[in-house]
């Protein structure tokens, strides 16, 4: 209800996500009477901080000889992710699905040593988790398989 100018409003239910906010007023009445104040203030950081709280190896693909590469699906588990960006996992980016959620990694290179794992949010960096010595990749599959003989006089 209008009581006055200057007025007070108290607006409610409104994300705790601790970005700025953008506040537009309007009469209903006269939809052109309006105002847009960018960043009028800042909401408060999140009260349930996001966390990944688990990594864990999924379905490794064998080595592709013509590549040296192999697939290896990892499972991520976290709460209160962000409501925008990607789920980034040793550098690759997915849409972000809900936890857990598992992820393909493509083309890794086998060569045998163990692979660390890191996830972490693209609109969250604070959000991430480090997983060493996750799996182990595949040996190396491309070597030279050419027999050179036997050699006489």
């Amino acid at each position: 209800a209008i009581t006055g100018s200057p007025q007070t409003v108290t607006l409610t239910n409104l994300p705790a996500d601790g970005n700025n906010v953008n506040v537009t007023a309007v009469f209903s009445a006269d939809a052109t009477c309006t105002l847009t104040s960018n960043n009028l203030f800042t909401a408060p950081a999140a009260c349930n901080p996001c966390s990944i709280t688990a990594l864990a190896a999924g379905t490794q693909t064998a080595c592709n000889p013509a590549t040296n590469t192999y697939t290896q699906q990892v499972v991520v588990t976290y709460s209160n992710e962000p409501g925008a960006g990607t789920l980034d996992v040793n550098g690759q980016s997915f849409a972000i699905t809900g936890s857990p959620q598992t992820v393909t990694l493509t083309n890794l290179p086998a060569d045998g040593n163990n692979v660390n794992v890191t996830a972490v949010f693209s609109a969250d960096a604070t959000c991430t988790l480090t997983s060493n010595n996750l799996f182990t990749a595949p040996a190396a599959c491309n070597g030279c398989g050419a027999n050179a003989g036997t050699i006489s006089k």
